[in-house]
């Protein structure tokens, strides 16, 4: 293939490969090494703009109020 293939989306998958989540500028996954010649498997799950989602949560009771956590520890356990 002598082309770039970008898509402008949220998290990507392509023939089960997962091109990962983009949720900032420029929003754009190069599948390029990821299809194949033929038919390949999209998959797409749409991501919301960052902007969108602190005016939605800012609008929500306080009971919903959260503080997200590392998934990984920052230090040796």
């Amino acid at each position: 293939m002598d082309r770039r293939l970008f898509l402008d989306l949220g998290q990507v998958l392509v023939n089960r490969k997962d091109l990962g989540i983009h949720w900032k500028r420029p929003y754009l996954v190069d599948v390029t090494n990821a299809v194949r010649a033929g038919s390949n498997n999209l998959e797409v799950r749409v991501t919301n703009l960052w902007p969108n989602r602190l005016i939605g949560d800012a609008q929500l009771p306080d009971v919903y109020d959260y503080t997200p956590v590392p998934e990984e520890a920052d230090s040796p356990a």
